[in-house]
């Protein structure tokens, strides 16, 4: 905020301010929102304002209940425009779409839920796809392990596939890894 009050524009900024709601990215922390939106509101460099959030669970369909009240008590008062929905809630819920919904992962045609079918009757499609084909099957024991630094261990006796390009798909969703690759549910059937 000092930096913003203290540079020499040419002409007001237009600003998002971003308040916490329970993600815990960022943000002003909901009891601080009314005095930083009065400061930002006094600056001769600041132009207009839209007050963000980010919902953490809005893929549920309770999931932004208790950010959208702890919004309710930040803003209490404030005239503003709002920025509140992610990819989720701009697809699931209409209440919180305001003046501006922020899609994100919806833009590649892809569910924020990660379950295709929650977005198949949209009209999105993907922008994108990757095939291969499958190279090979083997059937690991309890206790092997799978992949670089063995970042998954069977359990029971479970079927595996190998594709073209150095990726596997697994049967457990368990073993997903930031920053790694995304992997799905997949059967293997015995023949």
């Amino acid at each position: 905020m000092k930096a913003l009050q203290n540079a020499r524009l040419n002409a007001p900024l237009d600003i998002y301010v971003k308040v916490n709601s329970g993600m815990n990215r960022l943000g002003f922390q909901p009891e601080r929102a009314q005095t930083v939106w009065q400061q930002l509101r006094a600056m001769r460099n600041v132009g207009e304002m839209t007050l963000m959030s980010h919902f953490a669970q809005a893929d549920h369909p309770e999931g932004i209940g208790e950010a959208m009240r702890r919004i309710a008590l930040a803003t209490e008062g404030l005239q503003c425009a709002y920025s509140l929905s992610n990819s989720a809630a701009t697809l699931w819920h209409p209440q919180a779409h305001y003046d501006w919904v922020r899609p994100g992962i919806i833009l590649y045609g892809a569910s924020p839920s990660g379950q295709w079918r929650d977005i198949a009757d949209t009209g999105l499609k993907p922008v994108m796809t990757l095939s291969s084909e499958i190279i090979g099957v083997q059937t690991l024991s309890a206790g092997e392990r799978v992949g670089y630094g063995g970042g998954y261990s069977v359990t029971q006796e479970q079927r595996i596939w190998h594709r073209r390009g150095g990726l596997c798909r697994w049967l457990s969703t368990a073993m997903r890894r930031p920053g790694r690759l995304c992997w799905w549910t997949v059967s293997v059937p015995e023949q």
